[in-house]
């Protein structure tokens, strides 16, 4: 059995900054709201594993015996260019280094520490790549709250954090902690602040007003590419940063790897236009990059051409 103590000196030492510990049972609480989601189409077309499958810690490891979740927070706020050019936006989460890879070398180093006194632990990690409810699971472990933004706010960090799961075949002796409730209160700044208003009361989200949604679906029909808006070529992060706990948060921030601000904010025409070794330049090390050349090409257009609309109907 792994001790709490010894998993937080290990953390520290492989530069961690936000950990936690759950029993591997099964999310069954989520398991209505799964399915409830389901029967009202309010799941992407990336969601495709059955609701009870994705519950189960078992079905991705079935020697799990201990979860550690761990917490990194990343940057948020860059200065945008000061010139003429017609440019997009690149949401925070595809910022840089590929998240990913950054999560699962922290994952790596933690494990390498723990397995020097433990040559028979054995784990498999997850960022954002597996069935399992990321969110859930750090909720679990205590990492924040569920906001109406549906994100996951900790009261220190906010939720400019990314997450990953480490499913060990030992039991953890931690000190066991509650979940946190919502302190959103009345709080709806981040209701107004999406673009389509795709949030709503309840912490609901219709995925097909979702900006961030919509610039990774492969195909749109006319009025989703009216949805996109005229801002980020690849996800959105206006719900977040209209978040008070992330405003508190700004001083936790930290440097990430690989941050550019050419990649941020992407000029339209260049990016319309992109060829696929100057996209392999500029974004194969980023998040943005899973859906390929293509996509972001479209969204450039698109976006040049809601401006072009916009530009009409104020004339």
């Amino acid at each position: 059995m792994l001790k709490e103590k010894n998993i937080r000196e290990a953390a520290r030492a492989a530069g961690i900054k936000m950990i936690g510990f759950a029993e591997p049972h099964p999310l069954t609480e989520w398991l209505e709201p799964l399915e409830k989601r389901r029967k009202q189409g309010r799941v992407t077309s990336f969601e495709r594993t059955p609701p009870a499958r994705r519950i189960d810690y078992a079905q991705a490891f079935p020697e799990v015996k201990g979860i550690i979740v761990i917490g990194v927070p990343y940057s948020a706020e860059l200065p945008e260019p000061e010139d003429d050019a017609d440019r997009g936006k690149i949401a925070s989460v595809a910022w840089g280094q590929d998240y990913h890879e950054v999560v699962t070398e922290k994952m790596d180093s933690l494990m390498a520490l723990l397995k020097e006194a433990e040559p028979s632990l054995a784990c498999r990690t997850y960022v954002d790549n597996s069935r399992l409810l990321d969110r859930a699971t750090a909720w679990r472990a205590g990492l924040g709250f569920f906001g109406k933004n549906n994100t996951l706010i900790h009261p220190e960090y906010g939720s400019f954090f990314f997450i990953g799961q480490i499913l060990i075949n030992r039991s953890i002796n931690f000190d066991p902690v509650k979940p946190l409730k919502s302190r959103c209160g009345a709080c709806q700044r981040c209701l107004m602040a999406c673009p389509n208003q795709a949030l709503g009361e309840g912490y609901t989200l219709e995925p097909e007003k979702c900006v961030s949604y919509l610039t990774q679906k492969k195909k749109l029909t006319a009025e989703e590419e009216r949805l996109l808006g005229d801002v980020y070529l690849y996800g959105c992060d206006d719900c977040q940063r209209a978040c008070p706990w992330n405003k508190r948060s700004l001083e936790c921030r930290v440097d990430w790897p690989g941050v550019e601000p050419e990649s941020v904010y992407p000029g339209l025409d260049e990016t319309e236009a992109i060829s696929e070794p100057d996209f392999e330049k500029k974004f194969g090390k980023t998040a943005a990059a899973w859906r390929g050349k293509d996509v972001l090409s479209r969204n450039a257009r698109i976006i040049k051409n809601n401006l072009k609309n916009h530009a009409k109907d104020k004339n």
